[in-house]
């Protein structure tokens, strides 16, 4: 195995429930078996991923990932050209990215992390995101009113990862705590937007780009006057091709194993089971630097 010295950083961010997880775990359950382009250079605390990977092979969606597991579980891999890169885990709960919100800032930590990242994997969840269209058919009391049934903490901030102003707030965030300079549109780190449940999305048209714009125009626009076009790619993700129950097996799923679920919808539109094609887009160089 080759060394384990310091490669480009790709930073996962995303609120919970949005499927970082049962990307990660998948994504673990591929490298362990052999079965994509990339290897690993050293070998995480397999202690972290296990559970989760347990709990898919017997049909079962993976538990909430507490903040506690996040330690220690970047993952560090190489491509086949020898191109060595780590995946940084997050070391938070999604909710504590809700929380950024609320703050409006990010810990040391996460800021020496965004300042030398080569890219950023926001995961989003298309079908959670809330769409005030106007007060008069849709109050935004009402809105706010479903929206705090379903949250598991309070919080004193009204934007949320459920918003597509909360998301580009985030954004902002990040890009401020990373002092990264947008004088001109960025190229670096470059952004990747990973749709995720892309299987519950509802007659998806066109590729996941357009998706994107249709269904998040604000924060389609904000990504496009940010970034430049050959520094952003936005794909559709099924980790693992259906929806699984957290008591409930599902006995097909548990047959073929999650190592043959799971696909990408890539930048053109078509489907792979490669889960590994996000990460290999981060380290192709851009048309201009």
């Amino acid at each position: 195995m080759s060394s384990s010295t310091a490669g480009k950083s790709i930073i996962m961010v995303g609120g919970p429930n949005v499927g970082k997880s049962h990307y990660t775990f998948q994504l673990y359950g591929r490298l362990s078996s052999k079965t994509c382009g990339l290897k690993l250079r050293a070998m995480p605390n397999q202690e972290l991923f296990q559970e989760g990977l347990d709990r898919l092979n017997r049909g079962l969606a993976a538990k909430h990932t507490s903040t506690a597991q996040y330690d220690n579980a970047d993952l560090l891999l190489t491509d086949d050209e020898g191109n060595d890169f780590d995946l940084l885990w997050p070391d938070y709960g999604g909710e504590q990215i809700s929380q950024m919100l609320a703050t409006r800032g990010v810990d040391e930590a996460w800021q020496s992390r965004l300042m030398s990242a080569h890219g950023i994997l926001l995961f989003i969840r298309p079908d959670t995101i809330l769409d005030f269209k106007n007060i008069v058919d849709q109050p935004i009391e009402l809105e706010l009113k479903s929206r705090d049934e379903k949250k598991s903490e309070s919080t004193d901030c009204r934007l949320t990862l459920e918003t597509q102003v909360g998301l580009v707030e985030l954004l902002q965030i990040l890009l401020f705590a990373g002092q990264l300079n947008r004088v001109t549109r960025l190229s670096s780190p470059k952004l990747t937007i990973l749709m995720t449940c892309w299987d519950e999305i509802i007659n998806p048209s066109g590729t996941p780009a357009k998706v994107l714009q249709g269904r998040l125009p604000l924060l389609h626009q904000f990504i496009t006057s940010n970034w430049r076009e050959d520094s952003v790619n936005v794909y559709g993700l099924s980790a693992l091709g259906r929806s699984l129950d957290k008591k409930k097996p599902d006995p097909e799923f548990a047959k073929l194993g999650p190592s043959s679920q799971g696909y990408v919808v890539g930048t053109e539109g078509k489907q792979t089971e490669d889960l590994t094609v996000v990460l290999s887009q981060l380290l192709k160089p851009s048309d201009a630097n």
